[in-house]
């Protein structure tokens, strides 16, 4: 428990003091909010550290992470969208995959991480916003709940490959496994 306080302090620590999301605050909050299958906390392997740094700089504004299945590619981009939420809970954010119900279901896995108790010892003032959609392709966090005033754009959006996301706003977004047989296949 003295090495999750110590986490759960230094994530704390860089959200009051506005620092930027970085490697070791999304490790340190995977390894508090996420575990393996056999309830082990999970850690960054070598070639994870290398895709957190890509992730948290700023200066890289598109990046493509091609990995093997099983690779953690999806684990290790929603705990880094977890941490954003949980620093800037009123950026809109969009997850995208090869189609609604798959979209879906990573932004229900977000939103259950979200909704966790454990993340509100972490977050505590980040709440589900008042007045604002709470479903699975669309839901909204705010500071102690309340948006702030005249606020259009959820936290997550979640859209298909082909979907509308005309007059969405994204501060980030998530293409996650946006190509598969029936969209890839062409006369080519």
């Amino acid at each position: 428990t003295t090495i999750r306080a110590a986490l759960r302090e230094r994530i704390q620590r860089a959200k009051r003091n506005h620092h930027p999301v970085s490697p070791e605050i999304v490790a340190a909050f995977a390894a508090l909010h996420m575990t393996t299958d056999d309830g082990v906390p999970i850690v960054p392997a070598a070639h994870h550290w290398l895709w957190l740094q890509l992730i948290c700089d700023p200066a890289i504004k598109r990046l493509l992470i091609i990995g093997t299945p099983e690779s953690a590619k999806t684990t290790w981009v929603l705990a880094y969208a977890a941490c954003v939420i949980g620093f800037h809970p009123e950026w809109p954010g969009i997850i995208a995959a090869s189609s609604g119900p798959v979209a879906e279901k990573r932004s229900e896995s977000l939103r259950n991480l979200i909704s966790s108790a454990e993340y509100a010892l972490t977050f505590p003032t980040v709440r589900p916003a008042e007045g604002m959609a709470w479903r699975a392709h669309e839901w909204s966090v705010a500071d102690e709940g309340r948006p702030h005033p005249g606020r259009l754009h959820p936290t997550v959006s979640a859209y298909g490959t082909g979907g509308s996301v005309t007059g969405s706003r994204a501060a980030w977004l998530i293409a996650d496994d946006i190509l598969d047989y029936d969209n890839t296949r062409t006369q080519h």
